[in-house]
């Protein structure tokens, strides 16, 4: 694998605080994020600097560590979009891609209480007999983290 194929080239949001619809955003060797305030550049960024903190955790915090280094909640519904004139929404997606092609797309619903679960994580692989947009099962995905 050479180095491009290690680096995340683009970054997707969906359904998080003030990002409603999909928000795309391609990273190159020089990404400059400017904008007006209140126009979302936090709401692109959050839920990767939240996915990071959860990964580094030193414990198991469960799907997500909302109280943490990079960012702090103290409410679920801190995440979720709710943009005037529109329906709430009860889950957010983001997804992320590879030099080499590679992708990864994760959507979280809402669960009781103050919690988040995984509704559905989709990593394209040209090798898995699959339709568009079909989503791995829970034996594929681990199946393909447990293989390098």
């Amino acid at each position: 694998m050479n180095k491009t194929e290690d680096l995340i080239t683009a970054i997707a949001v969906r359904g998080f605080k003030s990002i409603y619809d999909e928000l795309r955003m391609e990273l190159r060797p020089l990404t400059i994020l400017a904008g007006a305030n209140s126009s979302g550049k936090s709401s692109l960024m959050q839920p990767v600097l939240l996915l990071k903190q959860t990964l580094e955790s030193p414990f198991d915090p469960g799907v997500f560590r909302l109280d943490g280094p990079n960012v702090r909640f103290t409410s679920t519904d801190q995440l979720l979009s709710k943009v005037p004139g529109r329906p709430e929404t009860t889950s957010f997606s983001v997804g992320f891609d590879k030099g080499g092609g590679a992708k990864l797309g994760l959507t979280y619903r809402k669960a009781e209480g103050m919690a988040f679960e995984i509704e559905s994580m989709d990593y394209p692989d040209a090798s898995l007999p699959r339709r568009p947009g079909e989503h791995l099962s829970d034996e594929q995905a681990q199946q393909m983290l447990l293989d390098p």
